[in-house]
C-alpha cells in the first residue's frame, strides 16, 4: 500500500515514522524535510514579490523574475519528484524487508541464497532514488542560498531554516547510500554509485561552506544591531534633562547621532554609506533604531497639525497635508522630542511659527530638526559647489550668473534673498538640485539655515 502524504495530517505523519516500523524510513523522511524546505523557500518568495506590499516589492523589483523562475523550479518540478520519490522510496525499502525478512525465514539453502541476491536487487533502486533525492536537495540548497541572501531580509529566518535542512538532507542521503553499499561487493554498479556520491560529497562541501558564509553574515548582522543599539542608548543616557539647552549642546547631539547613522548605515538605513546626506533619516532613526511605528495622518481633527509624537506607546504620526520636504522636518523636529524631552505627548501644530507663545521645547525640537537635517559643514559645501562662495552677495557679476540683472532691486532682504536662492536650480550654465531639494526640506526651513549660517549677505 502506497504511501499518499495527504492521507495524513502532520502529526499523524510524525507517529508513522515513530511507530518502529520499516515504513516510511530514513529516505522517506529526508524527501519529506526536503518537501518542508521547499515550502519554506516559496514562502519567502511570495513574501518578497506581495502585491499588497508594494513598497517592498519595490524594494525587490530587479531580482523579482529571477526568483519567479526558481519558484516555478520548486513547485513544478523539485516538489513534484519529491513526492514521487517519497512514495518510491517508501514502496522499495518495503520491498527490500520484506524479501529480507521471508530470506531470514527461509530454510533452504538453495532459496536463501536466491533471497540474498533478490534483496540486494531491490536494495539496488532505493539507493538510486537517494541518489535522486540528493541531487534535489542540492538544487535546493542552492536556490536556499540564492533566496537567502537576496530574497525578503525579514524572512531570512525561513530561508535559513530550509538550507541548512537541505544540506542537511544531502548529508543524510550519503550516510544511508554508504550505509547501502556495505552490503554490497565492489562491481561495475557499486563504482557508479561510489562516482556518483563523491561528486554529491564535493557539491555538499562547498553548499555547506557557502551556508556557513551566508549564516555568519547574518550573525554579524545582530552582532552590529546590538552594538548600534547600545550606542543609541548611550547617546539618549548621555542627555541630561533640562529645560534649557545651549545651541551648541543640541547640533552636538545630532551630529553624534549623524555619526552613529554613518557607523550603523548597514543596521539603520539597510545599506552601507559614506554620504552624510543620505544618513540623514529621521523615519529610519525611528522605526530601525528607536523601535517607534511611524505613520500618516490626514485626520481633519488635526487638519493643522503638523506631527505628533506619542513617548509611551512610541509612536509617531506625520500629516500628510504638507510637502514632502516639510513631512521631513516634521519627523526631524519629533526625533528632537524623542531625545531631549520627556513628556508624553507632543503636537507640533504650525510649521516655522517663531510665534513667543511657543514653548522652549518646540523651539529646540525645531533647532535640532534644522542641525540633524541641515548639517553646518554640509550645507557650506553644497552651497559653495553651487554659488562658488561661502559669503553670497547681489553684484553684477551674481546677477549675470542668475540671469536677473534687477536682483538687487527685488531682494532687499537678507530672507527674501535666502528663499529665492533656496529654491535656485541653475547658476551660469550648470544646473543642480536646489539646496532645498538636495536636503530634502522645505523652501523656507532651507532659507532659514542658509541665514542662520550667514553664507547670504544683503
Amino acid at each position: 500500500m502506497s504511501l499518499e502524504l495527504n492521507d495524513f495530517s502532520a502529526k499523524a505523519l510524525l507517529e508513522k515514522f515513530g511507530e518502529g516500523k520499516h515504513k516510511p524510513g530514513s529516505g522517506s523522511a529526508v524527501a519529506y524535510q526536503a518537501m518542508i524546505s521547499a515550502q519554506l523557500i516559496h514562502t519567502v518568495i511570495s513574501l518578497t514579490k506581495d502585491p499588497e506590499k508594494p513598497e517592498r516589492r519595490a524594494r525587490y523589483i530587479n531580482i523579482i523574475p529571477t526568483l519567479e523562475r526558481k519558484d516555478n523550479e520548486i513547485q513544478n518540478v523539485i516538489m513534484h519528484e519529491l513526492e514521487v520519490l517519497f512514495k518510491k522510496d517508501s514502496f522499495q525499502f518495503d520491498k527490500v524487508i520484506k524479501t529480507r525478512e521471508t530470506r531470514d525465514n527461509e530454510k533452504d539453502p538453495i532459496e536463501k541464497s536466491k533471497l540474498i541476491i533478490q534483496a540486494l536487487e531491490e536494495l539496488k533502486p532505493a539507493t538510486e532514488y537517494l541518489i535522486d533525492i540528493a541531487k534535489l536537495c542540492n538544487q535546493l540548497a542552492d536556490i536556499s542560498a540564492y533566496v537567502f541572501d537576496n530574497g525578503f531580509k525579514a524572512a531570512r529566518g525561513d530561508s535559513a531554516v530550509a538550507l541548512k535542512n537541505s544540506i542537511s538532507c544531502i548529508s543524510g542521503c550519503l550516510a544511508i547510500i554508504d550505509l547501502n553499499l556495505i552490503s554490497f561487493s565492489s562491481d561495475e554498479w557499486t563504482d557508479k554509485i561510489r562516482y556518483e556520491t563523491n561528486q554529491l560529497r564535493t557539491d555538499y562541501t562547498n553548499l555547506y561552506e557557502k551556508a556557513e558564509l551566508s549564516l555568519s553574515k547574518l550573525q554579524d548582522e545582530s552582532i552590529r544591531k546590538d552594538l548600534c543599539d547600545k550606542e543609541i542608548n548611550q547617546l539618549l543616557s548621555s542627555i541630561e534633562t533640562n529645560d534649557y539647552y545651549e545651541d551648541s549642546y543640541i547640533e552636538d547631539k545630532a551630529l553624534k547621532l549623524q555619526n552613529i547613522i554613518l557607523r550603523y548605515s548597514d543596521v539603520i538605513l539597510k545599506k552601507t554609506t559614506t554620504s552624510s546626506l543620505e544618513a540623514l533619516r529621521p523615519d529610519k532613526v525611528f522605526t530601525k533604531a528607536l523601535g517607534y511605528q511611524l505613520h500618516a495622518m490626514d485626520d481633519d481633527e488635526y487638519a493643522e497639525t503638523a506631527g505628533i509624537i506619542d513617548q509611551e506607546d512610541k509612536v509617531v504620526y506625520i500629516s500628510n497635508r504638507f510637502s514632502l520636504g516639510e513631512q521631513n522636518f516634521t519627523a526631524a523636529h519629533e526625533l528632537g522630542h524623542a531625545l531631549f524631552h520627556r513628556k508624553a505627548v507632543y503636537h507640533r501644530d504650525r510649521l516655522f511659527n517663531n510665534s513667543a507663545k511657543r514653548s522652549p521645547v518646540e523651539f529646540q525640537a525645531d533647532k535640532f530638526a534644522a542641525y540633524f537635517l541641515m548639517p553646518t559643514l554640509e550645507v557650506q559645501q553644497a552651497f559653495f559647489q553651487r554659488f562658488s562662495t561661502y559669503r553670497f552677495i547681489i553684484d553684477e557679476n551674481t546677477a549675470l550668473q542668475l540671469g536677473d540683472k534687477a536682483m538687487k532691486n527685488k531682494y532687499k532682504s537678507t530672507k527674501d534673498l535666502c528663499r529665492y536662492l533656496a529654491q535656485v536650480d541653475k547658476y551660469g550654465i550648470t544646473y543642480f538640485n536646489s539646496m532645498a531639494k538636495e536636503f530634502n526640506v522645505s523652501i523656507g526651513a532651507m532659507a532659514m539655515r542658509l541665514e542662520e549660517l550667514g553664507l547670504v549677505v544683503v
